[in-house]
């Protein structure tokens, strides 16, 4: 089976990269053939580009495109549109890193101009344009296979939002490690035990696991005194 990866790799120094990597390590084991077209290169930011990008390749000969969405990246989104536009049957899938939505801001021109609008004027372009960026992603998402998120809430949250079936959204945790189970280790009987979470803060993101993973903590060891800082941005709905 041949599988065309459309997402950013390493050298590219980004999380979704080192997510893609992984994933691309575990299908080869799986003797399964992942090729990247687009490796070392960044898709355009509009849809000309992209249109002149996408040609360029053969797409007939590949089983299955599966792309990386999220980030605030735009050209895989688009990759995809294009795809599903001009080879209807050729099968399309997708990681989605940002649980509830496919990419938060429009793709193509209101990007452009981010530099050029003072930063409340573009916020306010963007926010007018949210039903009409919503209205796309659900379209996207229906004509995708197959869905994926890193975590089940995430799942259940990509789900609502999109308007998907039940079955259509999958959980698959790629880029963690698969760490054997132990027995909680001999844990100080005195001090700080201090967690520090960096990253947006909304359901999906796998904050949920975490807090479950120190409920559980709290029952085995009650001696335990844990300090959990969440730090990072909020979306707003």
């Amino acid at each position: 089976m041949r599988i065309a990866l459309i997402a950013p790799l390493p050298p590219e120094q980004n999380g979704i990269a080192d997510y893609a990597f992984s994933l691309q390590q575990a299908l080869s084991q799986e003797s399964l053939q992942l090729i990247a077209p687009f490796k070392n290169q960044r898709l355009a930011d509009r849809p000309s580009g992209i249109a002149r990008q996408m040609q360029s390749i053969d797409w007939q000969k590949f089983d299955l495109v599966h792309a990386e969405l999220g980030g605030g990246r735009s050209g895989e989104f688009m990759a995809l549109e294009w795809l599903s536009e001009h080879y209807p049957s050729l099968p399309l899938s997708a990681t989605v890193h940002d649980p509830e939505r496919l990419i938060w801001r429009p793709a193509g021109w209101p990007l452009l101009l981010n530099r050029l609008l003072p930063r409340w004027v573009y916020q306010l372009l963007i926010l007018l344009c949210d039903p009409f960026t919503l209205a796309r992603e659900r379209r996207l998402a229906a004509k995708l296979r197959v869905l994926i998120t890193l975590t089940a809430m995430g799942g259940r949250c990509l789900t609502e939002r999109m308007r998907l079936p039940d079955g259509k959204v999958r959980k698959i945790a790629h880029g963690n490690q698969i760490i054997a189970a132990q027995p909680l280790p001999a844990l100080p009987p005195s001090g700080l035990l201090q967690i520090l979470y960096f990253g947006f803060i909304y359901r999906g993101k796998g904050i949920e696991d975490l807090i479950d993973a120190l409920a559980l903590l709290k029952i085995q060891r009650p001696y335990v005194a844990v300090s959990l800082t969440l730090a990072g941005g909020l979306h707003r709905k």
